[in-house]
């Protein structure tokens, strides 16, 4: 849905999974875009990747104890735009399966740039040693930015998108609202 909403947009996408390219290229056809095979943290280095096939994650899931370990390269995504240079403001999403933390924690000088971020995050503790959501909300409220709208899917509330925008986005005021009555 966000590469229909933002069709003129510079797509930068990263993933650590071999193979998402070829599905993303299939998926974006003709649209260009910068594919980086590598997983988003705080610092350089390697990680461990635990993957099923259908789900991975940098943490340790508490849901699917039975996963391959990848090691991947890890690159803090402030030190790619920076290298890159994409036109700001950015629109970012985060969707790490319970590495947000370490993602903003790499990223602040990108989402200090980003007119919205959106975040799937865990309202509940789905990964060893997992953050609290509120963790997430006081991260993001430390670089400026505030919940405007939660989506969370309607089969479950284990976590959900959480969209936040600049403190000053007119999106946070209460509009008045004309009520007609028949």
């Amino acid at each position: 849905m966000l590469y229909e909403t933002f069709k003129t947009a510079e797509l930068l996408l990263i993933d650590p999974l071999r193979g998402v390219e070829a599905r993303v290229k299939k998926l974006l056809r003709d649209r260009p875009f910068t594919f980086i095979e590598a997983a988003v943290g705080a610092v350089h280095g390697t990680a461990s990747l635990s993957s099923d096939g259908q789900y991975s994650s940098l943490s340790i899931r508490s849901d699917r104890p039975k996963m391959e370990a990848l090691e991947v390269p890890v690159v803090p995504l402030d030190s790619v735009v920076e290298k890159l240079k994409p036109r700001a403001p950015y629109g970012l999403k985060i969707d790490t399966e319970g590495h947000d933390l370490d993602v903003i924690r790499g990223a602040q000088t990108t989402i200090s740039k980003s007119e919205f971020v959106l975040v799937e995050t865990s309202l509940r503790r789905r990964f060893a040693g997992s953050y609290l959501f509120s963790d997430v909300v006081l991260a993001m409220r430390d670089l400026g930015l505030e919940v405007a709208d939660a989506i969370t899917p309607a089969h479950h509330n284990r976590f959900a998108d959480v969209l936040f925008v600049r403190r000053d986005h007119p999106s946070l005021e209460v509009r008045a609202v004309q009520v007609t009555r028949f």
